[in-house]
């Protein structure tokens, strides 16, 4: 089975447009659940109502930041990662990104986190433009004089890649949004 099921890289950029520093900013992710064990700037979600019932046991999800973050208890439920970005100056901008990352992690743990913490985010992000745009350039497209529906094209044909599994096959939702039929 696959010891890493999938992921998702978020990365946050904060650019001061002003005239004047910002002193002392903080920037605060919130999540809706109790984290679990942490350190090395990881955190393993503990709430097992997380996962539907047909997860595997051994899933769990974990939160792996590229900069140093505080995680606080804030109730019964819920739980905040948070930044000391410190000062930016005017036209400077400050970057924190954060990996989420599901499967049985036991074993894939830790060569996920030594992945994303050499990876660049920006690198990344370009050979992921790159793919999708090779991706949509090797097939046939059409072309209306609606930008609109062109755009709308090459969205359905991203999310039906997306949902494709050459393992299990296609997951495939009935329309839910008539506006667009």
């Amino acid at each position: 089975g696959k010891e890493v099921e999938s992921f998702i890289i978020r990365s946050y950029r904060i650019h001061n447009t002003g005239k004047k520093s910002i002193k002392g900013l903080k920037f605060y992710f919130y999540e809706n659940f109790n984290f679990g064990v942490s350190g090395n700037n990881t955190i393993i979600v503990s709430d097992t109502a997380f996962f539907n019932n047909n997860s595997n046991t051994d899933t769990q999800l974990a939160f792996i930041a590229q900069q140093p973050f505080v995680l606080e208890h804030t109730n019964e439920s819920d739980e905040v990662m948070w930044w000391k970005v410190g000062n930016i100056a005017p036209g400077e901008t400050k970057q924190i990104d954060i990996l989420m990352v599901k499967g049985n992690l036991s074993t894939a743990l830790e060569p996920v986190i030594t992945w994303f913490r050499n990876a660049s985010v920006t690198d990344l992000l370009s050979e992921t433009e790159q793919y999708w745009t090779g991706f949509i350039e090797s097939g046939t497209l059409i072309e209306t004089p609606d930008d609109k529906l062109n755009q709308l094209a090459v969205r359905s044909l991203i999310t039906l890649k997306i949902f494709f599994d050459d393992e299990n096959g296609i997951f495939i939702a009935g329309a839910n949004n008539p506006e667009y039929y």
